[in-house]
């Protein structure tokens, strides 16, 4: 089964999936042009009044069941990484997938840094067993989120 790959890859580094509980995915954003703009405060203007550019986007039900509720800072755990920012709640997404619009962690830019962002960058890994014949990957990881000023919650 394809899913079967990320878990597989969370034993590889001798953790248990089940703590990994979410599939954490990416979506361009037009408003950000592949980040060649993120440091303009007028574009994020713009991206703020589009649904889900202002945190992790998580099922409103899951994001209940485990204490979460509209704008909660969170934190997003993978194996090899942490991003930080708030939960966005909306139904439409998968229960077991959290979504985080552009990758913005690796902007230095003086704007861009305090824009408080998550991004899956910084929780992806790079390993050869998520490497497909092509020489690419997933944007993919296996995750936990916990609120940043409560337990850790993975169910």
């Amino acid at each position: 089964p394809f899913p079967d790959i990320w878990a597989d890859h969370v034993r590889e580094a001798g953790k248990d999936p089940d703590d990994y509980p979410f599939f954490a995915l990416t979506a361009r954003s037009m408003q950000y042009s592949w980040g060649a703009n993120v440091g303009i405060p007028l574009i994020n203007e713009v991206a703020n009044n589009i649904a889900g550019h202002k945190g992790v986007i998580i099922n409103r039900t899951r994001a209940r069941e485990i204490g979460l509720e509209e704008g909660d800072p969170v934190e997003i755990e993978s194996i090899t990484g942490i991003t930080r920012g708030n939960a966005v709640l909306r139904e439409g997404i998968r229960p077991d997938t959290v979504l985080m619009i552009g990758q913005f962690d690796h902007w230095a830019t003086p704007y861009a840094k305090d824009l408080n962002l998550p991004s899956l960058n910084s929780v992806t890994s790079l390993s050869l067993s998520l490497t497909d014949a092509t020489g690419s990957s997933a944007d993919l990881a296996r995750v936990c989120i916990r609120k940043i000023d409560g337990e850790r919650r993975v169910a």
